[in-house]
């Protein structure tokens, strides 16, 4: 046999095997998540090992965590991994469902429902509140009062974010669509990725702008601080496209009243394009200089989501009114009559 000739056979033997593993893994999937919740880490300690970091979700010490880990109770990624091991961004810890998890009884929240029917629901976000927490009560987020008060299906599988079909801050305020089950959510997300749904929002900013209508095109690239978590900036290199296009209703007192649309829907695209213009959105702590005291949080709503429905092919108009403490802040610093 010709040197190239086995090659090609040991090649082909590997790509089978792995194959095989592959399927392995995905076979067992199902097994795992029979028998263990979840985490997914999004904010950890600098070399912060997962016994440290287990400690906030266990009722047990760290010697206990140890021998669960060493029990194969606790694994990371679908695997076994010492108590030395550092946690980092998007790990998933898999935790025996028969360890006693740290209870936090945290109320839900009943949210305002814009518009709901038998495949998903579309709820008024207020201010403050996590689309999705860290773990399951650990804190109130969208996802979690939702499947609570059951208005959604608890998801199938581990990952906690199979329901979510966008995302808006914590801060950002208006109209989130939830679907009901994982298979909707799938056909929803499709509009996302194809930039068939039009989202509309409404921003205060620091400054006067120049142009009073203007289109952004900055590529942004995502960084991450342990203590912030994940964030965007500029990039130089066309990382990731990001499109934002801006109209300016009112300008006064070294304040201006924006109307947004975006194309693409970048983490945090909207607050990183307006401070590259040299107009942050009031409020914002992470990507503003200022630090103004009359705004305990970014002025940025999400006024307006249209979109066809995928199901019954109906166009969807959904107007969330600007929220009550936005209104009474532009009312005390803007205008008085607003």
């Amino acid at each position: 046999m010709s040197y190239k000739r086995e090659f090609r056979n040991l090649r082909l033997k590997s790509r089978l095997a792995m194959r095989a593993f592959d399927r392995a893994i995905y076979e067992n999937i199902a097994f795992l998540n029979k028998r263990y919740n979840a985490i997914r880490v999004a904010y950890h300690k600098d070399d912060e090992d997962v016994v440290t970091y287990l400690k906030k979700y266990l009722e047990l010490d760290s010697k206990e965590i140890s021998t669960k880990i060493k029990q194969r109770k606790i694994l990371v990624n679908y695997k076994k991994i010492s108590d030395s091991y550092n946690v980092v961004r998007d790990d998933f810890i898999l935790i025996d469902k028969n360890l006693k998890l740290r209870e936090h009884n945290v109320e839900p929240i009943e949210f305002k429902v814009l518009t709901e029917n038998d495949k998903y629901i579309i709820v008024d976000k207020p201010p403050g509140i996590k689309v999705h927490s860290n773990f399951p009560d650990s804190e109130n987020s969208v996802l979690e009062c939702l499947k609570k008060t059951g208005k959604i299906q608890s998801p199938k599988y581990i990952y906690y974010e199979s329901n979510i079909v966008h995302r808006l801050d914590k801060f950002t305020t208006g109209p989130m669509i939830v679907a009901k089950k994982q298979k909707y959510a799938v056909i929803l997300k499709r509009l996302f990725k194809k930039r068939k749904i039009k989202k509309y929002y409404i921003a205060l900013t620091h400054g006067e702008f120049i142009d009073k209508r203007g289109i952004v095109e900055l590529p942004l690239i995502r960084g991450y601080d342990a203590l912030y978590g994940d964030y965007m900036v500029i990039s130089d290199k066309p990382y990731k496209w990001a499109k934002t296009l801006y109209h300016v209703i009112d300008s006064r007192n070294n304040l201006s009243l924006v109307k947004i649309k975006i194309i693409t829907g970048r983490t945090h695209q909207i607050r990183v394009h307006l401070s590259a213009l040299g107009h942050p959105v009031c409020g914002d702590s992470f990507y503003s200089i200022y630090r103004d005291r009359r705004f305990p949080r970014q002025m940025l709503h999400s006024y307006l989501l249209e979109f066809v429905d995928p199901f019954d092919k109906k166009r969807i108009k959904v107007i969330s009114p600007l929220p009550v403490d936005m209104k009474k802040i532009l009312k005390e610093v803007y205008y008085e009559s607003f």
